[in-house]
C-alpha cells in the first residue's frame, strides 16, 4: 500500500513538472527605477536680470538648449539665467526664480517640470499689454501646444503653437486674445514634454506699470484659498487689490468671498452671492478691508468649479507694481531656499501647527515651532538658507516680500515626490534558448 502511494505521488510530481517545464516562459523580469523629476526653470527676460535659487549647492543644472550638454554643479546654489532655460536635476527640493527689472518690477516662479493641463489667471491683452507666454520644450522631440484665451467677452478660438526640440518659443500675451482686458489663459500640453511660464508686465508709452509671474493653476475648485494677500506698506505708497475670477462651468454660478486674518473671519459687505456668467471673466474691486495693517487671505465658495487670483497693486514715489496671488496648493512638507531673501510667509488652516527647520550663512540649523488657528504670518529670519516646513495635516501657505524694485509673491509648493519606472531586465534564456 505505502508503495502504491509513493508511486502516485512521484507520478504527479513527474506531470507537475512536465508542465511547468512547457508552459510560456517570462523573457524578462521588471526592475522598478525611482527618481526625482527634472524641472525647468525660465530664461531672462529682455533688459532684466534673472537667477535660479537651488535647494542646495549640490543641485546641478544644464541649459535646455544643447542635448549634449551635462549637468554640473554650482558652487553657490545660484545660477544666472542670462544664456536662456536651464534644467535642474531631480531633488526632494523646489528651485525658484527671481527676475526683476531695476526700479521698475520684480517677480517669482517656482521651476516646474510642467502638467499636462495648466491655467494662468492674470494679465492683459490691451494696448498696455507687454507680457509674454514662455513654452519651454525639455525634450528630443517637437511638441504641441493648445492655447485658449478667457476673457470679459468668453473664450476665443483655440490657438495651436509647434515647439522644437531643446528650445524655447517666445509668444506675447497681447496676440492671443487681441484687445481683451482680463485674461484667464489655458495650456494644453497636446505632445511632448513642455513647461509654460507666463510673465504679465505693462507699460503705457516710456511709463512703468509693473510685471509679476503669473503662477500656474491645475485644476477648477469650488472652494479656493488665495493665503497671503499684504497691507502692510508704509504711508509712502498706495495699495489696491482686485479680485480675477471665472468659473469655467458653462452654466452661471454664485460666489461669496470670506476675508480671513489674525483678527478672524467674515464675509464684506457686497462680496456674498456674487454672480458669475459662464466661462466669462470678472474683475472685482475689493474694498478696503477690516484687517487694519495685517496681511489677509480670502476663501472663496462657489457652488461651481471657479478659478481665480488677487491683483495686488501698489503706486509710490519710487516705483509702481503688482503681484498675482494664486491660490494655494495643500502640503505638509515644503523645501526651498531663500539664499538671504526675507518674505514674510503667511499660512491659513484650521490648526496650524508648523516646524520650520533653516540653516544661517555659517552651516548652523535652527528650528522654531510655528502654531496658530485660522492665520498666521512669520517672518524667515535674516540670512536663512535651506528651509523645510512640515505641517502634521495639509497647509496652505505662500511668500510674499517687497524688495527696491517691487512686490512679488511665491506659492509654497509641496515638495517634489519620487517618480517610479518599470525598467526591463533581461532574463538569461532571451541570449540562451532552452536547449
Amino acid at each position: 500500500m505505502k508503495d502504491t502511494r509513493g508511486s502516485v505521488a512521484l507520478l504527479i510530481f513527474i506531470i507537475l513538472a512536465h508542465i511547468a517545464y512547457f508552459l510560456p516562459q517570462d523573457q524578462s523580469k521588471s526592475d522598478f527605477e525611482v527618481s526625482y523629476p527634472v524641472t525647468v526653470c525660465p530664461g531672462q527676460l529682455p533688459d532684466s536680470r534673472a537667477t535660479a535659487l537651488l535647494p542646495t549647492s549640490s543641485v546641478k543644472t544644464r541649459l535646455v538648449s544643447g542635448v549634449n550638454q551635462n549637468f554640473k554643479r554650482s558652487s553657490s546654489g545660484k545660477v544666472s539665467l542670462d544664456s536662456g532655460a536651464i534644467l535642474v536635476s531631480g531633488n526632494p527640493g523646489n528651485s525658484i526664480v527671481i527676475q526683476s527689472r531695476s526700479s521698475r518690477w520684480t517677480s517669482a516662479a517656482t521651476c516646474s517640470q510642467g502638467i499636462g493641463t495648466e491655467w494662468f489667471v492674470g494679465g492683459t491683452a490691451n494696448v498696455t499689454s507687454r507680457g509674454r507666454l514662455s513654452f519651454i520644450n525639455s525634450g528630443l522631440a517637437p511638441a504641441i501646444v493648445d492655447v485658449t484665451a478667457f476673457s470679459e467677452n468668453g473664450a476665443s478660438p483655440t490657438l495651436s503653437y509647434s515647439i522644437d526640440p531643446a528650445s524655447e518659443k517666445i509668444v506675447r500675451m497681447d496676440s492671443i486674445d487681441p484687445g481683451a482686458n482680463s485674461l484667464v489663459i489655458k495650456v494644453v500640453t497636446k505632445s511632448g514634454r513642455v513647461t509654460t511660464f507666463v510673465s504679465d508686465e505693462r507699460g503705457r508709452g516710456l511709463n512703468n506699470l509693473g510685471g509679476d509671474y503669473i503662477s500656474p493653476q491645475y485644476k477648477p475648485a469650488r472652494e479656493l484659498i488665495i493665503p497671503s494677500i499684504t497691507n502692510q506698506i508704509d504711508t509712502a505708497y498706495r495699495i489696491k487689490h482686485r479680485l480675477r475670477v471665472m468659473t469655467t462651468s458653462r452654466i452661471d454660478s454664485r460666489l461669496t468671498v470670506e476675508v480671513i486674518s489674525a483678527n478672524g473671519a467674515y464675509v464684506p459687505v457686497g462680496l456674498d452671492n456674487i454672480k458669475l456668467s459662464a466661462r466669462e471673466v470678472r474683475d472685482i474691486e475689493l474694498p478696503r478691508l477690516d484687517v487694519g495693517s495685517n496681511n489677509f487671505a480670502l476663501k472663496l465658495n462657489s457652488d461651481k468649479p471657479i478659478l481665480a487670483a488677487v491683483q495686488s497693486g501698489i503706486i509710490g514715489e519710487r516705483f509702481i507694481d503688482f503681484a498675482w496671488i494664486v491660490p494655494g496648493r495643500d502640503f505638509k512638507e515644503s523645501t526651498l531656499n531663500f539664499h538671504g531673501l526675507e518674505p514674510r510667509l503667511n499660512f491659513v488652516g484650521e490648526r496650524i501647527r508648523i516646524t520650520a527647520r533653516w540653516s544661517t550663512r555659517q552651516g548652523k540649523t535652527r528650528e522654531m515651532e510655528l502654531n496658530g488657528s485660522d492665520f498666521l504670518t512669520w517672518l524667515i529670519p535674516p540670512n536663512s538658507r535651506e528651509l523645510t516646513l512640515r505641517s502634521s495635516r495639509p497647509i496652505v501657505a505662500g511668500a510674499l516680500w517687497r524688495t527696491s524694485d517691487g512686490i512679488t509673491y511665491l506659492p509654497l509648493l509641496p515638495s517634489a515626490e519620487l517618480e517610479s519606472a518599470i525598467r526591463p531586465v533581461a532574463d538569461i534564456s532571451v541570449i540562451q534558448p532552452r536547449g
